[in-house]
């Protein structure tokens, strides 16, 4: 069975065939042709989940409801204006 391109597999997916990509790669048990195939889908994965966190993360700043009709922009703690 074909596997999804990384920019069609949820966030979850991506970082559970992640999780697999690093066992296989740590494990030694590969040969270079299989190890670079598996470094670069595991980057294009690592693209993907960091585009698909960036998006949420922009999504769940713009707006954070401080009462009922009034909104306020909110940024994540890490952040500085």
């Amino acid at each position: 069975m074909p596997r999804k391109k990384a920019e069609t597999v949820s966030f979850e997916d991506g970082l559970k065939r992640l999780e697999t990509i690093v066992e296989k790669l740590e494990s030694g048990d590969l040969s270079l042709d299989e190890t670079v195939a598996l470094y670069k889908e595991g980057m294009e994965l690592s693209r993907n989940c960091a585009a698909q966190l960036k998006k949420v993360q922009q999504d769940v700043k713009k707006i954070v409801e401080t009462s009922q009709d009034d909104f306020a922009l909110a940024l994540f703690p890490e952040e500085k204006e």
